[in-house]
């Protein structure tokens, strides 16, 4: 993100990491949600995993329970149970991505925590 005008500054001799990095988020002790836990859930779960997240997914199926602790995801049964406990929601289920952007824009933003980045 923001390679060009990085670049720029490595080479006119500056460094304004603040500058480049407004829009950036540190993943690093953020509460990460997966609504679908597929192929490609299980993917991004296990991508998320080095940076040190709190790993939660939603999905009609549960992992294996080795799968699970190797990629260190815990299983939500409820996603309205799921979604206040997140800093960050990625849906990988497209099927069900309708029906859970229609709940999302009904969720009430007080039960968020306070340091989400929600609109």
């Amino acid at each position: 993100r923001n390679f060009v005008p990085g670049y720029h500054q490595s080479i006119t001799g500056e460094w304004d990491v603040a500058g480049i990095a407004h829009r950036a988020y540190d993943l690093e002790g953020k509460t990460i949600g997966t609504v679908g836990a597929g192929r490609i859930g299980k993917l991004l779960l296990q991508r998320l995993k080095p940076f040190n997240c709190n790993l939660l997914y939603h999905d009609r199926l549960k992992m294996e329970p080795e799968l699970e602790k190797e990629i260190g995801a815990k299983f939500e049964e409820d996603l309205d149970t799921m979604l206040p406990k997140c800093d960050v929601i990625a849906p990988t289920k497209l099927p069900d991505t309708e029906r859970w952007l229609e709940g999302f824009a009904t969720l009430d933003r007080r039960l968020l925590p306070p340091e989400s980045h929600w609109p």
